[in-house]
């Protein structure tokens, strides 16, 4: 899969762009190609290149950071989980070792956020240029056929790189919310309980007063699920508006 999305791309708009005097000229850099073997060999090269620098490596990026977060998130579940096997029999050493890994992943998660706040805006940087240029292409008057390519390649690449980067981090307060709603259940518990249990309940409140953590893009977006319709707005309107002052 790693090879054969640029390989696909390149030879499709070969096909279609092989008669193209501007695709030819820009690839060969201006230099006569009168074989048609040649002129495919070129564009195919060109494209490839370009598929692979712009379009693929971006993605994989954006990948990459995807499943570092999610490995994240599978922890705070892991945590989620424990927290939810904890009964009224729990000593309160217990308690104190829950609240201590607790901590020990929120600062992981603060060296998560810090981490990955300029990768991410990059990212989120890279689709909405990316998107733009799709955006532009299709008010282009003279649409031709390899173009058509072209835009599909560069849409699909701007909603992953949107879509996935913002799936994944919003998925981190959102494991903290569920942790937080299952301490509050055992805190409620405990108070029902007739038995004395305010040490527990105290090393309880602690965490569930902690805040969410978002993930951010250098400090800019907070990584909200909401943040894609906000953004997907913000692009066509801005995007129409800048063009048309052009």
């Amino acid at each position: 899969m790693y090879l054969t999305a640029p390989v696909l791309h390149a030879a499709v708009f070969t096909s279609v762009a092989q008669e193209e005097q501007d695709v030819i000229d820009f690839y060969s850099f201006g230099s006569k190609l009168h074989d048609k073997t040649h002129i495919k060999i070129v564009v195919f090269i060109g494209e490839y290149i370009y598929c692979t620098a712009f379009l693929q490596f971006p993605c994989l990026i954006a990948l990459s950071l995807c499943v570092i977060i999610h490995r994240y998130g599978l922890i705070l579940r892991q945590f989620n989980v424990y927290l939810r096997s904890m009964n009224m029999q729990t000593k309160y050493a217990d308690y104190n070792d829950v609240l201590r890994n607790y901590n020990i992943i929120e600062e992981k998660i603060h060296l998560l956020k810090r981490s990955l706040s300029l990768p991410l805006f990059i990212v989120l940087l890279n689709g909405f240029f990316v998107l733009y240029t799709v955006l532009s292409l299709s008010l282009y008057n003279e649409f031709r056929p390899y173009m058509m390519v072209e835009m599909g390649c560069n849409a699909f690449t701007g909603v992953f790189l949107l879509s996935s980067s913002t799936i994944f981090a919003s998925g981190i307060p959102r494991y903290i919310s569920e942790i937080k709603n299952t301490v509050a259940f055992l805190i409620e518990e405990r108070q029902l309980s007739k038995l004395n249990r305010d040490k527990e309940i105290r090393i309880l409140e602690r965490m569930e007063k902690k805040d969410l953590i978002y993930l951010s893009a250098c400090g800019i977006v907070d990584f909200k699920k909401s943040f894609l319709l906000t953004a997907f707005g913000t692009l066509l309107t801005y995007g129409l508006l800048i063009m048309r002052l052009n």
